[in-house]
């Protein structure tokens, strides 16, 4: 008996898509496969692909406590160097490297290390830089709440600024609202939405 492969002709936005809703399903294992077993025709498409792939390994990281993320991400930069990619998509990447870096900070052997104590204020300080850049830089009001959200959680989580947090908070919660459920949802709950429940400040 002989295998064969059938190759059936998906337009890529639907695999994108399907490989999202697995993920928000927490199938990241099964969203991670199919995005490896497309194969797109072009850069642009090779590098949605890897991008989608970094967002999922993300999230799956936050929530399972793994690392799959950073070589994800390295992979979607390398395809992204030599594709025409639209202004929010690269938006995308550079978010991505922001929440890694985040996690990265506020992370610590494993824990939840909140506060400044002894960490970098040259770090810090390029994050806050970098996700003001993704604020002033967003392409739609939801990425710009999403850059909020970032900023409320540096305020609060790396710099111990409680009282400055809350409006970074509430700008990225109406953004939220205007179409995005995952960002209103974590919001109205006080929680980031990427992160496991104990990672709640």
């Amino acid at each position: 008996m002989t295998n064969t492969q059938e190759h059936t002709g998906i337009p890529l936005d639907e695999v994108l898509a399907a490989a999202r809703d697995l993920a928000t399903a927490g199938r990241w294992g099964r969203a991670a496969s199919l995005l490896d077993a497309t194969t797109a025709t072009d850069a642009r498409g090779r590098a949605l692909v890897a991008l989608a792939a970094a967002q999922i390994a993300l999230d799956g990281d936050w929530v399972n406590g793994t690392r799959a993320a950073p070589g994800r991400l390295d992979t979607a930069e390398q395809a992204s160097a030599t594709a025409t990619l639209d202004p929010a998509s690269r938006w995308d990447l550079a978010h991505l490297r922001l929440r890694q870096a985040y996690s990265d900070q506020v992370h610590r052997a494993g824990q939840f290390r909140p506060g400044p104590h002894g960490r970098d204020p040259a770090v810090l300080a390029d994050l806050r830089r970098r996700a003001g850049d993704l604020h002033a830089q967003a392409p739609d009001d939801v990425r710009r709440g999403w850059a909020q959200m970032y900023l409320g959680l540096i305020a609060d989580n790396l710099y111990a600024e409680r009282d400055a947090a809350p409006a970074h908070y509430e700008a990225a919660l109406r953004a939220g609202e205007s179409g995005d459920e995952a960002q209103a949802t974590g919001f109205l709950a006080g929680t980031d939405p990427t992160a496991p429940p104990d990672h709640d400040a």
